[in-house]
């Protein structure tokens, strides 16, 4: 009968995965499963990466040709498909910030809409990500404009109208690609623009001005667009920065110290270097007996660890634990996240101070049953621990294997 008080509150903002569609496109119940097992973990970002490279599984109403570009035709969400992911989420205390990755990793979108992207058949062929992974858009086409301000507006519109984020990608542009190409280099001479980074900025302004601005969202953008070209540091007095502080977020995934260097430029920051789920060795250099125990890794990383504030400096919005799916698809999917994800998760949510392994493993043993016990595939860390709790984890084990296997 003691009165019982219970304080809890999240650390930061923004605690998200990323969850990507592309490289193997993943069924509609599987997107809402992991947004269950978002919320169950105290998430609150859906980061979709929605098309790459190899796959656009949209079926886009403004350029009906996009969709060409998936695996199969059946391999597609449906406009309809993504107001219930948002309407799903959104039920369960989950935002969905879309990722429509650009100019880079846009060979799927020229499968059924040639004009967009940048013809370069003997380029890539030797670099280990291939041909499909280095075909950029092309900057100097207006039609690349008119897709894709018709496709970011349909996706908008598809969202939640309070939705300020929309995130334009920006990660490994092939420089390369446009070099082949006579006629982007000859645009670019024509144009004045000195350099293929000054063509990324002419590439997102246009964007922005264009689409970006007058939709009124903010763009997210991954690091490499603030990178130069020549020392690979993070260059925020050069005149080819494309986004000013209070018009984009800076995602960093490759190198934790670019956290605090953007944040020191004023630009609020997500933090996703050491919480990839798809690597054997989350932080460079540290190395796991168990697969499962790189967890233990995520877990110790300090996103604020360098970062200085000031009257000047941005703010550290969060961070992503992010599921890119080049070998996970619908069969490995939750055992690839969870309860991987979980340990990101608190990180995201407890207090700085919260860092003790065995405190969280003995909480965590309980929260991975749970997770079973609702239907979430999360992997064992340990031995047959779900059985010792009286079996309806483990029979939920058995009900899940036997649903996806339609017995």
């Amino acid at each position: 009968g003691l009165p019982i008080t219970i304080q809890d509150g999240p650390r930061f903002p923004w605690r998200g995965v990323l969850l990507d569609t592309a490289n193997h496109y993943f069924p509609l119940s599987d997107v809402l499963r992991t947004v269950d097992a978002l919320s169950m973990n105290k998430f609150n970002v859906l980061h979709w990466h929605i098309v790459d490279s190899y796959s656009f599984p949209f079926q886009s109403t403004s350029t009906p040709g996009l969709g060409k570009g998936a695996w199969t035709p059946d391999a597609v969400y449906s406009p309809q498909d993504v107001r219930t992911v948002r309407d799903y989420a959104l039920e369960r205390g989950v935002r969905v910030v879309l990722e429509v990755d650009m100019p880079g990793h846009a060979f799927s979108w020229g499968v059924g809409v040639p004009n967009v992207t940048v013809a370069c058949p003997a380029y890539g062929k030797t670099l280990d990500i291939g041909h499909v992974n280095a075909v950029p858009l092309d900057p100097s086409s207006h039609a690349t404009y008119d897709v894709v301000d018709g496709l970011l507006r349909e996706l908008v519109a598809l969202l939640d109208a309070s939705e300020g984020y929309l995130h334009l990608g920006g990660d490994e542009i092939e420089e390369g690609c446009w070099n082949a190409s006579a006629a982007v280099v000859a645009w670019k001479a024509n144009m004045g623009l000195a350099s293929w980074t000054a063509v990324k900025r002419y590439f997102y302004r246009k964007v922005w001005s264009r689409t970006v601005a007058p939709l009124g969202k903010k763009a997210v953008t991954w690091e490499d667009l603030y990178l130069d070209d020549r020392s690979g540091a993070l260059d925020f007095n050069s005149s080819n920065v494309p986004f000013t502080p209070d018009e984009a977020v800076i995602e960093v995934w490759t190198d934790t110290k670019y956290l605090s260097q953007a944040v020191a430029a004023g630009y609020d920051a997500i933090y996703a270097a050491a919480w990839y789920l798809d690597r054997q060795q989350p932080v460079d250099g540290v190395v796991a007996w168990e697969w499962l125990d790189t967890m233990w890794q995520m877990y110790d990383i300090e996103p604020e660890e360098h970062v200085v504030p000031s009257a000047s400096s941005g703010k550290v919005l969060g961070g992503e634990a992010s599921m890119w799916s080049e070998q996970v698809d619908t069969a490995t999917l939750d055992a690839r996240m969870w309860p991987r994800a979980s340990a990101v998760a608190e990180r995201l949510w407890s207090p700085k101070s919260c860092t003790d392994h065995e405190y969280a493993a003995w909480r965590l043993r309980e929260h991975r049953c749970r997770m079973v016990a609702s239907g979430v595939g999360a992997g064992p860390f340990w031995s047959e621990h779900c059985v010792v709790q009286g079996g309806r984890a483990a029979q939920s084990v058995l009900e899940v294997q036997a649903r996806r296997v339609g017995l």
